[in-house]
């Protein structure tokens, strides 16, 4: 007869099945294994669980934590207003103990999404409409020159308008008639120096700016408009304070080299929408994605200089980065260097080296990150680039839930992959093709502006609809025609003007001579990321290598508004004087490079000129940039993964953990995240896993000022003990699995001394920890030896909590199963409490016991796993109860354990068993209990009472 205790297990597969039995009930009257954090971070991979052992790795790999309320030039500097309370959570944990597997946040839509829930954000609506629309608007100057002259212009700055416009004030070209409005020339009133009007969406002037590209001035244009996104939103922002308006990109170094004059009236400006059809620049709903190189390409093998087309070469390999983000690109760049040609007559291929490096850095000290030296293009070889760097990446699969792995080769880089092309991965391309040069990131393709030749005609056009320039019909006199197959109409001001008009772009190093190198072969020519003339860095490279709006390709052979910055390559390098040499587009077709005139690709390495470098670009964090936390519980409430990024994003990283033969942990939390939609997610998975125990933090508790407008004064922000308890048993939660604290702490950053408030989960993790460290797991975290914050216990500087618990107030948390963080006069802030939130009264009610049990199951797994497919004998029997045996008896040693039983032999394993090929067990554990209340009697006698009575 088949006992009844084993037919609750489904055998299907060989593999352990366990489950525990709880009779412990009332009646009715590894460690080495971490925890797991969900939450954002400065960088790192996103939405992978990765595993690291300190925090010198933590940071190493998602930087540092953030303290929030960083404020500055937030579209440059990225979004720093609010604290990154998982990278804290992972400090805690890590100061005491090793390994912790965190999953940075990034957004991701889901692939059934609806159009609410895509990722990314939208400023506005499109433009082809009225004040009330708002959008992104791009300034162009240009050069007065003469009344005809054909000067090139450049588009120098774009704002993102929520609604009103923003347009130009002052006289047109005659100088004489003085003009406000989008899509007229206005002249310059000093030096690239014009006066704004910001309009809202009645039409009424808001404000008045006059601004310059002087990043010395007073009149910067970043330093004079409101760069900070979060502004426009009303949630989180105070009507005082709210804007319409925000400035995005600035291209200080295209203004710098297009732009020469320096006298008022000496340059023109006009405001333009940025749009191409139904494709707007103020449009950037868009997955996350990483960046990445273009691609790089081969030399020219042919004798016929007079064709060359850099464009036309072979494409040979890209890189991306293996994370979602903008991180990489912002700082991050690639070098191809040391570029060989064989000497090996039994191996024709060559050699070169990948150096990742500092984007900030300059040729004149370099500062590589990682470099991989005698790379090949020979797929055979063990040097071959694939190899060498790796080519594996994951792809999230929304149907299964899990990730999919691609790729031949294991990753030794720790920021990028190679994908290489077919032919040279299946060795099909001529042995001698080397990287030569790069295809750079992709822009929008310029436009003219004609008005003809009678000077009475006002108006110009831009070309055609396929530009990424519009009208802003506003419906004043002041703004004329709108965008049509014929063109896009300017105001020239009532003389006769023909121009270009250039959009971003990275420049090139030119010369060697760039920077006062000391030997001229250490310049690497490609893109230069410097002031120009300087090697001071330019900041506005952040915003060309940016990804384009939402609806444009990356292929600009598919696009005609498209276009790319550059298409780089050594056989455009020439020699200059008798040390130097100069980068010249075109330079080869001319008959002037060293490849032309030598007639061998090899003359250009053999005068010692065999370096490049490309950007990475396009790297997206598809976050809401008008949210100062992406992640706030305001979004999440009632949402579902299709229709909203923010959800599906968290539910994926949880996702991602749920499966305990995918990542291994003992602990599952989302600090901050109270929406009950998530931590439900977050319980079910510990109850399914059964090896783990979720920390959650519950609504009712803190709410910070990233939520909404009211303040830490309101008094539905500050917390309310009732509201939380009222809230929590609504749920009627009744899972072992799962503990809550209250209320939220306040942290110092040990980076920073900056002080910032965090959840209550971030100290119990801590605790935790500490109580791993100095004790054992099971053993209770809570009380003054253990839980005591003031004294170090969470792993963070502690030093204060949000709302100082009455006693009253601590037996209302306690009885609801909610852990009180106190705060007492003399002793300072400990936990107080260590109840899970399991409402039937047993011994898995309480933390210690829950941890244990999770331990214990892992530990006897682990063993009898190594039993699989041993024959099911006594001899098996008893290897499993002997060091199952020895094993429980350690923990009980260790106070784990009152006493425990192994049952293994023929009442548990009975031949109809054997026969079905199961072994079965029985494990009897009586936890060790805590001691949570302590009475003591004083009894107060007479003078005359004897004590030995």
């Amino acid at each position: 007869m088949v006992d009844s205790g084993v037919q609750k297990f489904k055998f299907v597969s060989p593999g352990v099945f366990v489950d525990e039995i709880d009779n412990s009930h009332l009646p009715r009257v590894g460690p080495g294994v971490g925890p797991v954090v969900i939450g954002r971070a400065e960088r790192g991979p996103a939405l992978t669980p990765v595993t690291v052992g300190s925090f010198s790795e933590f940071i190493e790999v998602f930087g540092n934590p953030i303290p929030g309320n960083v404020g500055g030039d937030i579209w440059r500097d990225g979004n720093k207003l609010a604290p990154t309370y998982g990278a804290y959570a992972a400090q805690a944990w890590l100061k005491n103990n090793q390994n912790l597997t965190y999953v940075r946040l990034l957004g991701a839509e889901h692939t059934d999404r609806t159009t609410a829930g895509q990722a990314g954000f939208i400023i506005g609506a499109s433009h082809d409409a009225t004040l009330s629309t708002g959008g992104g608007f791009g300034l162009f100057i240009i050069d007065s020159g003469t009344t005809t002259s054909t000067n090139t212009g450049t588009l120098a700055a774009v704002w993102y308008m929520n609604a009103g416009s923003i347009e130009l004030s002052g006289t047109d070209r005659n100088g004489t008639t003085a003009q406000t409005g989008t899509c007229v020339f206005i002249a310059s009133q000093a030096a690239k120096e014009w006066r704004s009007i910001i309009k809202n969406s009645a039409g009424t002037i808001t404000d008045t700016i006059t601004f310059n590209f002087d990043p010395a001035s007073k009149k910067y244009i970043r330093s004079v408009f409101n760069t900070n996104p979060t502004l426009l939103l009303s949630n989180i922002t105070n009507a005082s304070q709210l804007k319409t308006y925000f400035l995005g990109e600035t291209f200080d170094r295209n203004v710098a080299d297009r732009i020469t004059g320096s006298a008022s009236g000496s340059n023109f400006g006009f405001i333009m929408a940025l749009e191409s059809g139904t494709i707007n620049q103020n449009d950037q709903r868009m997955n996350m994605t990483a960046a990445r190189t273009g691609w790089f390409i081969s030399q020219d093998l042919s004798t016929n200089s007079g064709s060359y087309n850099p464009a036309t070469m072979t494409r040979l390999f890209q890189l991306f980065a293996h994370t979602s983000g903008e991180w990489e690109m912002r700082n991050l760049k690639v070098s191809i260097e040391d570029i060989r040609v064989s000497s090996n007559q039994d191996d024709p291929y060559g050699t070169f080296t990948v150096v990742i490096r500092k984007m900030q850095d300059s040729d004149n000290s370099v500062i590589p990150v990682e470099r991989f030296t005698n790379c090949s293009l020979n797929p055979f070889s063990p040097n071959y680039i694939a190899k060498k760097i790796g080519d594996q990446y994951v792809s999230w699969d929304d149907t299964e839930r899990r990730y999919r792995y691609f790729g031949n080769y294991r990753n030794m880089s720790k920021y990028v992959y190679v994908s290489m092309t077919s032919d040279v991965d299946a060795g099909a391309t001529n042995p001698e093709l080397l990287p030569f040069g790069f295809f750079g990131p992709v822009t929008y393709t310029g436009f003219n502006i004609n008005s003809g030749s009678s000077a009475a005609q006002t108006y110009g056009t831009t070309g055609s609809s396929s530009n990424f320039a519009g009208n802003y019909a506003e419906g004043n006199a002041n703004v004329v025609g709108t965008k049509g197959t014929s063109g896009i109409y300017v105001n020239v001001g009532n003389i006769a003007f023909t121009g270009s008009f250039l959009y971003h772009s990275i420049p090139n190093r030119t010369t060697t001579r760039v920077g006062n190198l000391g030997n001229p072969k250490d310049a690497y020519f490609g893109i230069d990321v410097h002031r120009a003339g300087t090697i001071r860095f330019d900041r506005s490279t952040y915003d060309c290598v940016r990804k384009l709006p939402t609806g444009l390709a990356d292929d600009p052979t598919a696009n005609p508004a498209l276009t790319w910055m550059q298409v780089f390559s050594l056989d455009d390098v020439g020699r200059l004087g008798s040390t130097d040499a100069q980068w010249v587009s075109g330079s080869r077709v001319s008959g002037t490079s060293y490849t032309a005139q030598t007639g061998t690709y090899s003359a250009v390495l053999s005068a010692g000129f065999n370096r490049f470098t490309a950007p990475l670009y396009g790297g997206f964090d598809g976050l809401d940039i008008q949210e100062r936390e992406p992640f706030n519980n305001r979004v999440l409430s009632g949402q579902s993964p299709t229709v909203s990024y923010e959800y599906n994003s968290v539910k994926r990283a949880i996702d991602s953990v749920a499966d305990p033969e995918v990542v291994s942990t003992n602990i599952l939390m989302v600090p901050g995240i109270t929406n009950t939609g998530i931590t439900d997610i977050v319980l079910g998975v510990a109850e399914q896993r059964r090896d783990c125990l979720a920390i959650i933090d519950i609504e009712g508790d803190y709410i910070p000022p990233t939520e909404n407008i009211n303040g830490d004064s309101a008094a539905g922000n500050r917390g309310n003990v009732d509201e939380t308890v009222n809230n929590l048993r609504a749920r009627a939660l009744n899972s072992s699995y799962g503990c809550a604290y209250f209320p939220w702490v306040q942290i110092r950053d040990t980076g920073t001394g900056a002080s910032l408030w965090a959840p209550p989960s971030v100290a119990a993790l801590g605790v935790m920890s500490f109580t791993e460290k100095r004790a054992d797991l099971w053993i209770p975290p809570a009380g003054f030896t253990r839980g005591g914050l003031t004294d170090g216990a969470a792993g963070i500087p502690i030093t204060g909590v949000k709302t100082k618990l009455t006693s009253t107030e601590r037996d209302k948390l306690y009885a609801a199963n909610i852990n009180p963080i106190a705060s007492f006069p003399a002793e300072g802030i400990v936990i107080y409490g260590q109840k899970t939130l399991q409402v039937t009264p047993s011994a898995l009610d309480r933390i210690n016991v829950r941890r244990l049990m999770n331990y214990v199951k892992v530990q006897i797994s682990t063993i009898a796993s190594t039993l699989i497919f041993e024959p099911d004998l006594q001899t098996t029997w008893d290897r499993f109860n002997n060091r199952a045996t020895e094993f429980l008896r350690s923990v009980k040693a260790r106070f784990g354990l009152e006493d425990f039983r192994v049952v293994l032999d023929s009442t548990t394993t009975t031949p109809d068993l054997v026969d079905r090929n199961i072994m079965y067990a029985k494990i009897f554990l009586k936890p060790a209990k805590a001691i949570e209340f302590i009475g003591i009697d004083f009894i107060i006698s007479n003078s005359g009472a004897s004590f030995s009575d």
